[in-house]
């Protein structure tokens, strides 16, 4: 038997027919339409609040997706997945995942399953927070004031030192006239 530019619809129990001079025999064929999901694409849409992630890919038959933090734990409740059957029969999946500044971890990990091909697509990728502008400008002026503060204090001791000394130490003078 030859199935060319098969379908979903094409699925389901073929009975096979064949016969010749030594007899003949039938048998039942079970067809199964599936097909691999490509390579997901990725998207990172940053956020004041957070961020939104979100993969995208095609194949047959709806595959399960779920999500996870760092510590394995599974997030796909914070998650939508929407798929859509094109012409040929192929779902296009769209998984979005968004993420509050309070939710936020570093790594996360995108997880496709399609069952019947036995496919497993996972995906880590990692997030970094970077310091927001007013964390970096109030970094830079404790850099340098606490030198500044520090080089202050050593002048203020020095003088005070200086002070001491010469209130220990009076200054003998002589006049003329020997007294």
């Amino acid at each position: 038997m030859k199935l060319e530019r098969g379908r979903a619809e094409d699925a389901g129990q073929y009975k096979c027919f064949v016969s010749n001079i030594k007899g003949s025999d039938q048998d039942t064929l079970s067809l199964i339409f599936a097909a691999f999901y490509k390579e997901p694409d990725f998207f990172i849409q940053l956020r004041p609040s957070g961020a939104v992630f979100k993969f995208e890919t095609q194949g047959y038959p709806k595959a399960s997706v779920s999500w996870y933090n760092e510590e394995n734990e599974d997030i796909s409740p914070l998650s939508e997945t929407l798929y859509q059957q094109s012409g040929d029969g192929l779902y296009s999946l769209q998984s979005i995942l968004e993420i509050g500044d309070a939710n936020r971890s570093s790594n996360y990990t995108f997880r496709l399953r399609n069952d019947v091909l036995h496919q497993s697509v996972s995906r880590t990728f990692g997030l970094s927070k970077e310091p927001k502008p007013y964390e970096t400008r109030t970094r830079n002026r404790w850099l340098f004031a606490v030198p500044l503060l520090i080089a202050e204090f050593l002048i203020i001791l020095i003088l005070v030192r200086a002070l001491y000394q010469r209130q220990s130490h009076p200054i003998i003078r002589e006049t003329q006239n020997g007294c």
